[in-house]
């Protein structure tokens, strides 16, 4: 799976033909196309926008009232989600600044992004805020931002890729002593995770995942030492005087001849 420096590398490879869209984005000249929501308006080309989102190719043919009059509004987004949505159809990537202006931590601006790339089906950009999510998660586990990430995450079913609920689970169970704490971080991350079940779930799943593998290896090394020569006998000892004779407990076998396994 590609990390974000490979996609990053990737982008400087493509650098002119991604700088000559961002002009194109930045420019209504030659757009035939008008995407507006709440108070923001983006002036923007059918070729360009239509072939990375289907979506919105299909609002733009047929009878559809967009396709008659050139514009689409979106009355339920973010308008600067959709912005970033838009920069990233034009220049494969998007400003992670624009957490700050929507006054939203960067990683719930990520999930949020993340969604309206599923509803308006485009698939790098899904890529991309899964790939991001993974680096945030890491670094802001021990904020408000993560536990109300893992919120959404868990509340959004298939508008979010399983990856997402398993980074959460992960980074959640490997730092479960603090998130369960007393703290302030603790506090906010256990309100939430009471508050929203399928994340409560996952959690108790892993732990009671965790634990069985703990005791199927504890039972594994219970069972290393050993074995008795006796066809059919398979009993083992942890320890045995090498150099002596040793008897079997089981079959009542006396003697050397004891297996290590």
């Amino acid at each position: 799976m590609a990390n974000v420096q490979q996609l990053q590398d990737t982008l400087e490879a493509q650098a002119p033909l991604i700088d000559a869209l961002k002009k194109a984005f930045q420019n209504s000249k030659h757009s035939d196309l008008i995407i507006r929501c709440a108070d923001n308006r983006w002036d923007v080309h059918k070729l360009i926008v239509c072939s990375q989102s289907p979506v919105l190719a299909k609002a733009c043919e047929g009878a559809f009232k967009e396709a008659e009059e050139g514009l689409i509004t979106l009355h339920e987004d973010d308008p600067w989600v959709v912005e970033a949505m838009l920069e990233f159809i034009y220049t494969l990537d998007f400003d992670d600044s624009y957490s700050d202006i929507a006054e939203t931590p960067p990683i719930v601006f990520t999930v949020n992004l993340h969604m309206a790339a599923d509803k308006f089906d485009i698939p790098g950009l899904r890529k991309l805020t899964a790939l991001k999510f993974q680096a945030q998660a890491l670094a802001e586990w021990k904020t408000a931002g993560f536990a109300e990430a893992a919120a959404l995450v868990f509340n959004a079913g298939v508008a979010v890729e399983e990856s997402l609920r398993e980074i959460v689970v992960s980074i959640a169970t490997k730092n479960a002593k603090q998130l369960l704490s007393q703290d302030e971080v603790g506090r906010c991350f256990h309100a939430v995770a009471s508050a929203t079940p399928a994340l409560a779930v996952a959690l108790w799943q892993r732990q009671v995942e965790g634990q069985t593998e703990d005791d199927a290896k504890v039972k594994e090394s219970k069972r290393q030492g050993y074995k008795c020569p006796v066809p059919g006998c398979g009993a083992i000892k942890q320890t045995i005087d090498k150099d002596g004779i040793n008897m079997c407990t089981y079959c009542g076998f006396v003697g050397r001849g004891w297996v290590s396994v």
